[in-house]
């Protein structure tokens, strides 16, 4: 009977297969579950006399089932790293410092899915209108440019961090949601900047309704006619009346009336200032939130014979933008706002500010990823009026994508071999 060859373990320093078994070691990583004790096999080279291991994960001192349970504390939960710290202490006995922490969440958000893999992996089936907005964060003390788009439904199919703003930014970041993701695109909200107007006619053409965010267009109406300075003025006085009226129920004194009486004259003056400039806004908001072109040309009538001399620079912005704010006029399922894309980016900039612990664009870049994941698999809690039947499903599942479970970590990311 032929003699059976006994299989050597190369050595890891020197290659050599003069090795020999070395004992056994007990190996306990730090882990929730506390079960996971294993065996490892040791060897020592003849040659070179080091010892090694095959073991695929060497110098380990957590699971990644531990680290992924730390990722979902401070995603899930919003608790910081020293809160985290704190209680893994209580729990397990050991001695975690916030540092460590930081740097298991920033490897499980290096694993998270990209926009493309999530939408080859599950096939979701948008709406077709999309909401982008651009917004500007900092990232240890730089400013970076924040893209994010939002289909209708909830679900944000992709956003981007860059360095800068050219307009070869806005272009790319569109024609990845037109080439790679293969977006149905219907009708696109933004909000006024130039450069997302130059990118959605260059990349999808004339063609595709552009609805301009009605949110926005009222804040440069209110700026226009000087609206937060005059609420600002209106509520100070309002609060020195309401003090001087609290010291005259003890002091009764000409000296307190007449500032009383001086103060409620300044009053009525910005008071009639005031109310002129909630005026201009309701007219505009009922102009462009009208959903007939009749009525909506029968109130800019109206709105230009009242405030062309007055306020030139609001009625020529309103005319410039006429068929852009209107749009949704033409159909009813364009959104109005950007406030689902707006929202995420300002999520984001909130973590952004109780973390400052990227030392990097790039993993800033894979914590955002991460983050716009679990808003995609975090099921709704709180919808209400036509929304209400999403309550308990996730933005994909509305998308009609097959989930299996709620556990938004287990899809997110991809696990290590």
């Amino acid at each position: 009977m032929p003699s059976r060859t006994k299989r050597r373990m190369r050595c890891t320093s020197c290659g050599s297969l003069h090795t020999r078994k070395n004992g056994r070691r007990a190996i306990s990583p730090v882990s929730f579950s506390r079960r996971t004790k294993s065996i490892v096999q040791r060897y020592e080279c003849c040659e070179c006399e080091r010892s090694f291991s095959k073991r695929k994960e060497k110098k380990k001192h957590y699971t990644f089932g531990f680290k992924r349970e730390i990722a979902r504390m401070h995603v899930e939960e919003r608790l910081s790293y020293r809160v985290i710290a704190k209680r893994v202490t209580e729990r397990l006995g050991c001695r975690v410092s916030a540092k460590v922490l930081c740097a298991m969440v920033n490897e499980v958000a290096r694993l998270s899915k990209s926009s493309i893999e999530i939408q080859r992996e599950y096939h979701p089936l948008w709406s077709g209108y999309l909401t982008v907005d651009d917004k500007w964060v900092r990232v240890k003390g730089t400013r970076r440019l924040s893209l994010v788009a939002v289909d209708k439904s909830g679900d944000a199919l992709h956003s981007e961090l860059h360095t800068e703003a050219g307009q070869e930014v806005y272009d790319s970041f569109l024609f990845y949601l037109r080439d790679r993701l293969e977006y149905p695109l219907r009708a696109i909200t933004t909000d006024l900047d130039p450069r997302l107007e130059r990118a959605v006619k260059r990349v999808f053409g004339l063609e595709i309704r552009h609805q301009k965010c009605l949110w926005h267009a009222g804040e440069i109406v209110k700026a226009f006619i000087d609206y937060p300075q005059a609420l600002r003025r209106f509520k100070n006085v309002t609060r020195q009346i309401q003090e001087l009226e609290e010291s005259l129920a003890d002091r009764k004194q000409s000296s307190y009336d007449t500032k009383k009486i001086l103060v409620q004259l300044q009053r009525t003056e910005l008071n009639a200032a005031y109310r002129d400039k909630v005026a201009i806004v309701e007219r505009f908001q009922a102009l462009v939130f009208a959903t007939e072109r009749q009525t909506s040309k029968s109130l800019w009538k109206t709105f230009c014979r009242l405030y062309r001399r007055r306020y030139p620079q609001v009625v020529h912005f309103v005319a410039s933008h006429w068929e852009s704010l209107l749009q949704h006029q033409r159909d009813s399922q364009i959104p109005k706002t950007t406030a689902h894309a707006e929202n995420m980016n300002k999520q984001f900039e909130r973590r952004l500010k109780t973390i400052e612990a990227f030392q990097s664009i790039e993993t800033a870049f894979q914590y955002q990823n991460l983050y716009r994941n679990y808003l995609r698999f975090k099921p709704y809690t709180d919808c209400r009026g036509t929304r209400k039947t999403c309550n308990g499903l996730s933005p994909l599942q509305v998308c009609q994508a097959a989930i299996p479970s709620n556990d938004w970590l287990k899809y997110a990311i991809r696990y290590p071999k």
